[in-house]
């Protein structure tokens, strides 16, 4: 896992204006969040780590719903044929939070040189990367990401 100096490189307004689209069909944007602490779940369905570390972010959905935090998954995935694989993918895992498609351009800005999935990026209120790791690890990386969602809440 590499994680950045926190806090310090916002995200490029170009990356923030980016469409995107969600499972429901809807077109989003990353700066629909602005004001909000955003969890960015970068991922797909055919990646063991991606796999496991889901059913940590439903629970963390859950906990930190009501705080003024939002989780987005955005697969790697593309469009046709892989959808009703998504959709079905993530009922089956019950996934309580928004599903999206990271286009090319999305996927490319947030991974920022880095490869390999999953990736976790939080983003504060004030609109800079608090954290960003590739990988998962069940008993180090939600510990980590509550740390920082803890932070990101009562510092802003």
């Amino acid at each position: 896992m590499t994680m950045d100096e926190p806090g310090t490189v916002a995200l490029p307004a170009s990356l923030l204006e980016e469409n995107f689209k969600l499972l429901n069909g809807e077109s989003r944007k990353l700066a629909d969040y602005e004001g909000k602490v955003l969890l960015i779940d970068i991922w797909a369905t055919w990646c063991g780590p991606c796999r496991q570390s889901i059913p940590h972010l439903v629970e963390l959905a859950k906990e930190y719903k009501n705080k003024g935090v939002e989780i987005i998954g955005l697969t790697t995935e593309r469009d046709d044929p892989d959808e009703q694989f998504v959709r079905e993918f993530s009922a089956q895992l019950k996934i309580n939070y928004p599903i999206g498609w990271a286009n090319p351009t999305l996927e490319s800005g947030l991974k920022n040189g880095r490869s390999g999935i999953p990736q976790t990026i939080i983003v504060g209120r004030d609109g800079k990367v608090k954290y960003h790791t590739v990988g998962f690890h069940p008993k180090l990386s939600i510990p980590e990401m509550k740390a920082v969602l803890d932070e990101a809440l009562g510092s802003e």
